[in-house]
């Protein structure tokens, strides 16, 4: 009877470490399903001011963490044809491509400084970019100092590297307008980013109007 009672005792007691075990096996799973559902959390709240908005951004709309772990990511811009979205990565010199299912991968290197020399500053490639009405790429280059398109042959081609023959010092954004003109941000370069720079073009920001096929038109100080 003794014996009996010590099987069942012992059989029991390997039930409960069992049980225990596989209670700290669903705890581990369970912790490392909320990291996972962490990356792609929703973050931050949109707030809508104006009821427009939702012609852009749909009602329901979540912001979403898709890549990380950059050093410094600029200028984001969705192909819609494509289905993937662009944006700078400034310190490589690079321009990544994230698409649902792939992840990132590289799309463009260099992206904003193709000189022969080492680059000493902080930011040689390129920030904003944009798509203009064919469909084109276009970025706007610290390294190089110049607003660039990406032709369907894998070339470029300079939009605006200058204003009244000064250089730009460190275009930063643009976007197009419908009559063909794109609006750039030209941003103060300093001899920290640009150390090649020994005096800035220009000592203040500004936006600018350009149009491709001509000379800027205006530059009003910011």
């Amino acid at each position: 009877m003794k014996v009996k009672r010590k099987i069942l005792s012992s059989g029991f007691l390997n039930f409960i470490q069992a049980m225990v075990i596989i209670v700290i096996i669903l705890q581990i799973v369970l912790a490392r399903a909320e990291e996972v559902n962490s990356s792609t959390a929703t973050s931050g709240t949109i707030v809508r001011l104006d009821p427009r908005l939702d012609q852009l951004i749909p009602q329901g709309a979540v912001l979403e963490k898709v890549a990380e772990g950059f050093t410094w990511v600029e200028g984001p811009v969705w192909n819609r044809e494509g289905g993937y979205l662009l944006f700078s990565e400034i310190p490589s010199n690079s321009v990544l491509m994230w698409k649902e299912g792939e992840g990132v991968s590289l799309y463009l290197k260099p992206s904003g400084y193709t000189g022969s020399a080492p680059f000493k500053g902080k930011e040689p490639g390129s920030n904003g970019l944009l798509y203009d009405s064919s469909g084109r790429l276009v970025l706007c280059e610290h390294g190089d100092r110049r607003v660039s398109r990406l032709e369907k042959n894998g070339t470029k081609t300079t939009l605006a590297d200058r204003y009244e023959g000064k250089r730009l010092n460190s275009p930063n954004d643009a976007v197009y307008k419908s009559n063909g003109f794109f609006t750039l941000q030209i941003l103060l370069s300093d001899y920290q980013r640009h150390p090649t720079i020994q005096l800035r073009s220009f000592r203040f920001k500004a936006f600018t109007d350009f149009q491709p096929t001509e000379n800027s038109r205006y530059l009003p100080k910011t």
